[in-house]
């Protein structure tokens, strides 16, 4: 994880903190050292004995798994509204979940954008027997417009219809 720039405590102060309780140092001594409270550092010596080094580095706070997690009735529901071209808000009151909820099911579903309830357009791609033919040929005449003469005078003439 990415420390952010006024963090407390990194894992090497963490292990500087414990090392020192360690030795004898009160967590109450540590902790203010270290710049946190003592129930901080008592945390990290429990996890230092417990783990070792590796319990000193950052955890992610999601939790593992869901109380309650979307039962597959509510799922589909949401991604059949979804097919209808309803909008989050919309599906939400309908079946009667969080926003946030219907958006991560339409995430993980792949639906999350209007746009991905088209089917994609399949290239369109032509072989021809030599390279610019097509199949009704014709000639096309390429004339610049508005180039300016040497002396000026076509432009004026070209702009001022009147003249």
């Amino acid at each position: 994880m990415n420390m952010h720039k006024n963090a407390r405590l990194t894992p090497l102060g963490r292990e500087r903190m414990v090392l020192a309780m360690r030795s004898g140092q009160t967590p109450e001594a540590a902790a203010q050292a270290a710049g946190v409270c003592p129930r901080t550092a008592r945390k990290w010596l429990k996890r230092f004995e417990a783990e070792g080094s590796a319990g000193l580095i950052d955890r992610s706070s999601r939790p593992c798994k869901l109380r309650r997690p979307t039962s597959a009735a509510v799922r589909e529901e949401i991604v059949a509204l979804r097919r209808k071209r309803l909008c989050g808000k919309p599906i939400a009151k309908r079946g009667g979940v969080s926003p946030a909820t219907v958006s991560r099911v339409l995430g993980a579903a792949q639906l999350s954008r209007m746009n991905d309830l088209d089917p994609v357009e399949p290239v369109r791609r032509y072989e021809r027997e030599t390279p610019g033919q097509s199949e009704d040929h014709r000639e096309v005449e390429v004339a610049q417009v508005g180039c300016r003469s040497p002396d000026r005078t076509e432009r004026a003439a070209i702009n001022r219809p009147d003249r």
